[in-house]
């Protein structure tokens, strides 16, 4: 059984951590063994959380582990997963149990699937990914790398959401509406038409709140 190191030791870490195990106790062969975060043992004190702090992310043997993804910022997320990856560092793709994936979508090296999500036909989500509890993913959607997509989003049909896209809790995205790469979406926000990449979008209609590059 593989043993998985998770990068990063904050709260999105510990919601990994007891994804994983979920997923363990339902047959995956998948071992939660420790984490890393360059900020310390940030899981240190919480109850029910007993993961070793295994140091620096830089420092980890990649060679003994596989890898889970737990940051949430897209910028973030890609720096560090480019760096472990041009070191050879493998990560798991992460599918909680109670997760729904359609067998026609795909998902790429490193996606992470919270509980309750629903992936619908022909989507696809792309390397290091994540899609969070709750969160309904269209027919033939396509989630850029990187991305984050929290609790409760529900994305429609032939969406195209960029690399690098944080979309907020509670967000709706109509009908194939493109947002483009490094795009940030509100929570709550209701989008109804073109992102423009790195445009930040807010309410309902969503409105642009600091302007992108075309």
């Amino acid at each position: 059984m593989p043993k998985v190191a998770i990068v990063g030791g904050g709260a999105l870490g510990r919601e990994i951590h007891s994804w994983l195990c979920a997923a363990k106790a339902a047959g995956a062969p998948l071992d939660p063994i420790g984490y890393v975060d360059d900020g310390g043992p940030l899981m240190e004190g919480f109850a029910g959380v007993d993961l070793p702090y295994l140091g620096m992310i830089d420092a980890l043997d990649i060679d003994k582990f596989e890898l889970a993804m737990a940051i949430a910022s897209p910028a973030a997320k890609k720096i560090v997963g480019d760096r472990l990856g041009a070191r050879g560092g493998r990560f798991v793709t992460l599918v909680h149990p109670s997760a729904v994936i359609t067998h026609t979508a795909t998902l790429g090296e490193g996606v992470v699937i919270g509980p309750q999500a629903y992936i619908a036909s022909h989507a696809r989500i792309e390397r290091l990914a994540l899609v969070n509890s709750l969160s309904g993913i269209g027919h033939d959607v396509i989630i850029g790398a990187c991305s984050t997509i929290s609790s409760q989003v529900d994305i429609t049909g032939h969406v195209i959401v960029g690399a690098g896209v944080f979309m907020g809790s509670g967000a709706r995205v109509l009908p194939g509406v493109e947002i483009g790469e490094d795009a940030r979406i509100g929570a709550g926000a209701v989008v109804v038409r073109r992102v423009k990449p790195g445009q930040t979008m807010f309410a309902a209609p969503a409105r642009v709140l600091l302007e992108g590059s075309d």
